[in-house]
């Protein structure tokens, strides 16, 4: 009896509609009583209401069109039919609504089971599953078997799925795929073994995660979506992989990131406006597949955040040390292309044509394959003018080395369209030779060195201009000037020129090969004709002579030594051993004889006694005190002798 009493009182709570159970006999809930064969203490009736309130934690609302009261295993239940079910958790939430054919109530518990099909409609989604079971004591509903699930034009199934009434999370389990189009009309896959859906619009996923859209595809151990006005941020973490496609407004090859962190921002249209990619362990990377201009390319990085605009990237930093490489194909030599700082900001041209400039900082390394390496501290490259400029510091200039020489510089800086790369600041550059002797007198092929404050090569005129206190040194020979440039088989150089040549010895002698020295205001060397020419107050020394004039040429041998050389103009002639000087027009000078004939009209000379001559040739020879005297038509003879100790 006392059990009765309280189904009683239950029944009198939910507010039973109708005609009373005993007067109602077959006429009420008919197609339960059918089904509920074996039940016993049945009570029937129609439109079952029942409600429930909780303080701050919202309320549920249930309603049936037809309904029985029995007792089974010590419990009271109500069997129902055509049921809907609406709960609302605290103020301002949504309102879930859940319909089934069937569902039962525990009235001790108050626990509600529904099935033969149930659709639960709320927080943005619709979910359909055989049966779900609530759960008063966390306000839960959760399913019994696979559910579907449809939210906004995206359609999914999982193994299992709740709902939880209270915070309106929505949670699936076992297989979880999603597919359709988001928010932005983008089509868009999704597996997980986890979701779960938030009522701020959160998107959590865990367990291995895959999402393929038209533009790209994502894996990584968990996954979430946050709002973030004005748009939303998706985060990928552990071991994070992401794919992107190439096509109109993309990258323009395949593009694939890897690292522990993928962090996005987007805008309310759905578009990135900032992209993070980060590892806590080691490396991130990102590769790039070859494309019709670059071979496969790749960077490795900690960190790399990227911004973008109107979904196009602008700018991408790197702010700890990162290394990249492309590789390049047998026809541009092989080897991969290196490049390598402690960090480094790239920005985009607009409308995705290509980058705009490079920017590297500290301990700056290119390298390009077997053929080059570059150092510097920091370094710009810019893409739309082709430009590149690489600088040191103090105690640690900048350098370029490849198979043919080398150049170390506080500045370094290449202009592709122009052809010409500059170095200035204290540049030292080292060259092989390639086959050519580079200063006059040099042998072929042997290496050669310079000094100077500026240095400009042209490598496809093959054409360099060293400015600013120039020295040059190719073994033993030397070129000092303000100005020197090279060309394929040529010099010029200008400013206070001092070159030195070497001399061999005459045939014979036991004295060692000498060098004669060359000085000017302009001197220039042609290798094909082996000659070197010194103009504006040109001065050739060579042991006791010097000679001096306006213009002197110096004719090399075969083996590039000073051979012969004709000075011009006002020359004069010092001769510091025997402290004698001729002046004349025209001057000759022999190495292996080491004579020189001076022409006049007439020619003189004087000794340091005052004893003179004159003459239309006069011969000069090194370590003798003798004169020889010519004279030519119209140009006589002349000398004037002075006596030992008078003046």
């Amino acid at each position: 009896m006392l059990g009765f009493a309280v189904l009683v009182s239950l029944v009198l709570s939910v507010r039973p509609r109708g005609s009373r159970p005993g007067r109602a006999g077959g006429e009420v809930a008919e197609t339960l009583l059918r089904e509920a064969t074996g039940i016993r203490d049945r009570m029937r009736f129609r439109d079952f209401a029942y409600d429930e309130s909780r303080d701050r934690q919202g309320s549920l609302r249930l309603r049936a069109a037809e309904a029985i009261a029995f007792s089974e295993n010590g419990e009271d239940f109500f069997r129902l039919k055509d049921v809907t079910v609406e709960t609302r958790g605290a103020a301002d939430t949504p309102t879930l609504a859940l319909s089934a054919p069937r569902a039962e109530l525990n009235q001790g518990s108050r626990a509600v089971r529904v099935f033969d099909g149930v659709t639960l409609r709320g927080e943005g989604l619709t979910i359909r599953s055989e049966a779900l079971r609530y759960r008063p004591e966390d306000r839960t509903f959760a399913s019994e078997g696979p559910v579907t699930a449809v939210r906004g034009r995206l359609v999914g199934g999982a193994e299992r799925g709740e709902v939880s009434t209270g915070d309106g999370r929505v949670r699936l389990d076992g297989h979880v795929r999603f597919r359709g189009r988001d928010e932005t009309g983008r089509v868009v896959e999704m597996a997980s073994p986890e979701l779960v859906f938030g009522r701020d619009g959160s998107l959590r996923a865990a367990g291995g995660v895959l999402v393929k859209t038209e533009d790209f595809l994502l894996r990584s151990e968990t996954f979430s979506r946050d709002a973030e006005a004005p748009g939303d941020r998706l985060r990928a973490a552990g071991a994070a992989e992401l794919l992107l496609l190439p096509g109109e407004g993309r990258l323009g090859a395949l593009a694939v990131a890897r690292g522990d962190v993928l962090d996005v921002k987007r805008d309310a249209g759905g578009l990135p406006e900032r992209i993070a990619l980060e590892s806590t362990a080691g490396d991130s990377r990102v590769d790039l597949a070859p494309d019709g201009r670059a071979g496969a390319r790749r960077v490795l990085t900690r960190r790399a955040d990227a911004l973008l605009t109107g979904g196009r990237i602008s700018e991408v930093s790197f702010p700890e040390p990162f290394r990249a490489a492309e590789s390049v194909g047998p026809a541009e030599g092989g080897g991969p292309r290196e490049l390598s700082s402690r960090s480094a900001r790239v920005t985009f041209a607009p409308e995705g044509r290509g980058f705009d400039v490079l920017y590297l900082e500290g301990d700056v390394v290119g390298v390009d394959g077997p053929r080059a390496r570059i150092t510097a501290s920091r370094g710009t490259v810019r893409g739309g003018d082709e430009t590149a400029v690489f600088t040191g510091e103090p105690g640690k200039p900048a350098t370029w080395a490849d198979a043919r020489g080398a150049v170390r510089a506080q500045n370094l800086q290449y202009a592709r369209k122009e052809g010409r790369a500059d170095a200035s600041g204290e540049v030292f550059a080292s060259y092989s030779g390639d086959g050519r002797g580079a200063l006059p007198g040099a042998e072929a092929g042997t290496p050669y060195f310079s000094e100077s404050e500026r240095l400009t090569v042209f490598p496809e005129a093959r054409r360099a201009v060293l400015s600013g206190n120039v020295k040059a040194w190719q073994r033993e020979n030397v070129l000092r000037c303000a100005t020197l440039t090279l060309d394929a088989g040529s010099l010029r150089a200008e400013g206070d020129v001092r070159a030195s040549l070497k001399r061999r010895a005459a045939p014979g002698s036991k004295a060692p090969d000498e060098t004669v020295t060359a000085s000017g205001d302009l001197l220039t060397h042609h290798e094909a004709d082996r000659t070197v020419r010194v103009e504006g107050r040109a001065v050739l020394v060579s042991g006791g002579f010097q000679l001096s004039a306006d213009v002197t040429d110096v004719r090399l041998g075969a083996e590039r030594t000073a051979e012969y050389a004709e000075a011009r103009g006002t020359v004069v002639i010092e001769d510091r051993l025997q402290h004698r000087r001729g002046e004349g027009k025209r001057a000759t000078w022999r190495s292996q004889t080491d004579v020189v004939t001076l022409e006049g009209e007439p020619a003189r000379a004087v000794d340091g006694s005052g004893n003179r001559l004159a003459g239309a040739v006069l011969t000069f020879r090194q370590g003798r005190s003798r004169v020889d005297v010519e004279s030519a038509p119209g140009v006589g003879t002349e000398g004037v002798f002075r006596p030992e100790g008078r003046s």
